[in-house]
């Protein structure tokens, strides 16, 4: 359970609400099993009940973005340099776009458009809502070189040599082995990067309501969303 829990947040990343859910969920399955079985001693059942107590699911409260998880441009760029070939191009797009490691893991090539003044992908995020996503022309580049080169045809922009998609968990594992080999930082992840680029945005004067809709968050006031810009500038984004 231990395990199942340090799984959920550290490598998953997820919020501490979904963290929740999934033990309390977890636990319930356990007792039932439990009690539909006839082979189990009271001494078992006790052992059992008393370390399902002990795993406390996290407090869904505030939820602060520890300043260790958020990198600088140049902290960025020095792990972009030395990333595995395997995961540079999505991790570029992480870095450049914000979007959940889950919506770029998903994309498919039907979903990259191609347009006159650039490209753009349209992302599936929470709730099955699509938006759409700006994305440079020098990523653009990257993209459609791999695909040429590839020595196996696969719908999904980001692949293996097999044709299945990138696998989330190694990914985050191999992020997080060359950030702490190059930065020297324990806590650097998937979501590090959605992380630095929303506190980028942030930082160079975007406003929060703009910011919300482009990562696909709820919006964190509807009233403030009423008086925000619908639109970020390619300065922004990619400056």
């Amino acid at each position: 359970m231990d395990d199942f829990k340090g799984y959920l947040e550290k490598e998953l990343e997820l919020a501490p609400q979904t963290v929740a859910t999934s033990i309390y969920s977890l636990k319930g399955a356990i007792r039932t099993l439990i009690e539909r079985s006839s082979d189990l001693s009271l001494k078992q059942i006790f052992f059992i009940e008393r370390k399902l107590k002990s795993i406390k699911p996290p407090r869904p409260a505030t939820r602060v973005i520890p300043k260790e998880k958020i990198l600088s441009e140049k902290e960025i760029q020095r792990l972009l340099d030395h990333l595995p070939r395997s995961v540079f191009s999505v991790c570029t797009l992480l870095k450049e776009s914000g979007i959940r490691v889950s919506e770029a893991l998903n994309l498919k090539w039907k979903d990259l458009k191609q347009h006159s003044n650039g490209a753009t992908l349209e992302v599936m995020g929470k709730g099955d809502i699509f938006r759409t996503i700006r994305i440079s022309f020098e990523l653009l580049e990257l993209l459609l070189h791999e695909r040429e080169t590839r020595e196996v045809e696969s719908d999904y922009i980001f692949a293996t040599k097999s044709g299945k998609p990138l696998s989330r968990t190694n990914l985050h594992k191999t992020i997080h082995r060359y950030g702490k080999k190059i930065l020297l930082k324990e806590n650097v992840g998937c979501h590090t990067f959605r992380h630095s680029f929303a506190t980028r945005l942030l930082k160079n004067g975007a406003d929060v309501g703009s910011v919300s809709r482009y990562l696909g968050h709820a919006s964190p006031a509807t009233t403030l969303s009423f008086y925000c810009h619908n639109q970020l500038s390619d300065e922004q984004l990619f400056g």
